[in-house]
């Protein structure tokens, strides 16, 4: 079992006003902590802008994401971790494809694949609150489409170097590209992995409930002519401290490879207590 750790860049639950340089010593401190304890990966969020008057729920859990959040960028946080790190690998979880132009996505993801000498995983996602589209001048209602073209011309730059005759240099270290997850419960989304993706992220899932989403991954690889078997399972945003051997026991017998745990960010020296913590009781490599 792969256990990677979520970085803090959104400070969702950092439960307080964060000023912008203690949040970038936050991330900083997970990141150093997770190379040096072992950890297989760091994962970083995707947000750009929040409302002020919030009218959908956060899709996993149902709270109204707090407008004064702070948000670090999460193509610049890997470039910085990549600079720091040797070892770790750096996972985008999620970065919500219709956001970019899916040209200047790829630059960004090739570039960090090159930063870090080829430790780069792509998770993508469509994306679950109107406002922030509307912020970025994007198309809400056709999010899942969008996001489909994205994964198509990422394939394409990613494998050839070149797109409707440009060039688009580097190619991706990884080939013929890094390991792409899609995240998401709903049955586009397990459409979505079955049709691009090397891996399936069922974010904040226990294991009953992973169980009944692979029975419907499982209907989707049938329809879509794909085996279940080459598409690998992860799991993200479960609390270290609920993390022990029979847990990841049972997740494993499920034929998940890569678990992914949060951390108590508003104290920071408390969060790589329990990354320390962690890392004593379970393999975390």
């Amino acid at each position: 079992m792969h256990i990677g750790v979520a970085v803090g860049n959104l400070g969702f639950s950092i439960g307080r006003l964060i000023d912008p340089l203690d949040h970038a010593a936050l991330v900083y401190r997970i990141g150093d902590a997770a190379e040096e304890l072992g950890f297989h990966s760091v994962w970083v969020g995707d947000h750009i802008a929040l409302p002020r008057t919030p009218t959908t729920p956060y899709p996993y859990g149902g709270f109204m994401v707090n407008p004064d959040t702070s948000m670090l960028e999460p193509f610049t946080v890997l470039a910085a971790l990549a600079g720091r790190t040797e070892r770790v690998r750096l996972g985008l979880g999620v970065v919500v494809a219709p956001y970019r132009h899916p040209l200047v996505a790829a630059k960004s993801i090739a570039t960090l694949d090159a930063l870090s000498h080829g430790r780069l995983i792509v998770g993508v996602g469509t994306g679950w609150m109107p406002e922030e589209f509307a912020a970025v001048g994007a198309s809400f209602p056709s999010r899942g489409r969008d996001t489909d073209a994205c994964l198509a011309v990422w394939t394409t730059v990613f494998a050839t170097g070149s797109l409707d005759g440009m060039t688009v240099l580097p190619r991706t270290v990884q080939q013929p590209r890094p390991p792409l997850w899609v995240g998401g419960n709903s049955d586009a989304a397990l459409r979505r992995a079955v049709r691009w993706a090397d891996g399936w992220d069922a974010p904040y899932a226990d294991p009953e409930a992973l169980r009944a989403g692979l029975v419907r991954l499982r209907a989707a690889c049938a329809a879509g002519g794909r085996d279940p078997a080459s598409i690998s399972i992860s799991v993200r945003g479960i609390a270290a401290a609920s993390v022990d051997e029979p847990l990841v026991e049972s997740y494993t017998a499920l034929g998940v490879t890569d678990l992914g745990v949060t951390l108590p960010y508003g104290d920071p020296d408390g969060a790589v207590a329990e990354l320390a913590a962690l890392a004593a009781r379970c393999p975390t490599g």
